[in-house]
């Protein structure tokens, strides 16, 4: 990967000719690739399956796209690296860190499946990154997205609603604490 580069042609003066002083040198840019890629969050929170009863879980979803500037959408394929704080197969089910544009199509998704297990995580993350290759370019914008993963999708709290009194054996008064 080399990056943009250039070519330019300068025209050296003759006897024969004149040179228009405006125009006596040009610049032509060459790229790796005339394809871009980029990925954004399709849905960027995913929720374990281990909330209520009958409660789904919800996929995170990585939305990648491209754009060539020839008009050409070859089958490409392209990588991507993953970080973060979820564990790829362990806390969502196991991403191989290359897809498949197939020929003629400019978008394609990735599912992050988060796996049920019995563990308070809190939030944890699951953070793509494109990797540029010679067969195309990274949108330096877009080259990398976070999509979270939630626990469960239930949510409880606790509130203290009424103060113990130990009971006064004399006066055989007291009050019983209530958690709600």
């Amino acid at each position: 990967i080399e990056g943009a580069e250039t070519v330019t042609l300068t025209l050296v003066q003759s006897n024969t000719y004149l040179i228009d002083p405006s125009r006596s040198s040009e610049t032509i840019l060459v790229e790796d690739s005339s394809t871009t890629v980029s990925v954004t969050p399709g849905v960027p929170n995913a929720i374990e399956p281990n909330g209520p009863p009958g409660e789904p879980a919800v996929n995170g979803r990585f939305d990648f796209s491209r754009s060539d500037e020839r008009g050409l959408d070859p089958e490409l394929t392209i990588y991507y690296v993953l970080t973060g704080t979820a564990s790829n197969g362990v806390d969502y089910s196991l991403l191989s860190g290359a897809l498949v544009f197939s020929d003629g199509v400019d978008n394609v998704s990735v599912d992050v499946i988060p796996i049920a297990d019995s563990i308070l995580e809190g939030l944890e993350t699951v953070t793509l990154t494109l990797v540029p290759t010679n067969t195309y370019l990274v949108d330096t914008n877009n080259s990398t997205q976070t999509v979270n993963i939630i626990d469960t999708s239930t949510t409880i709290q606790v509130f203290a609603i009424q103060p113990a009194i130990e009971t006064n054996v004399t006066l055989q008064v007291g009050q019983t604490g209530i958690f709600q």
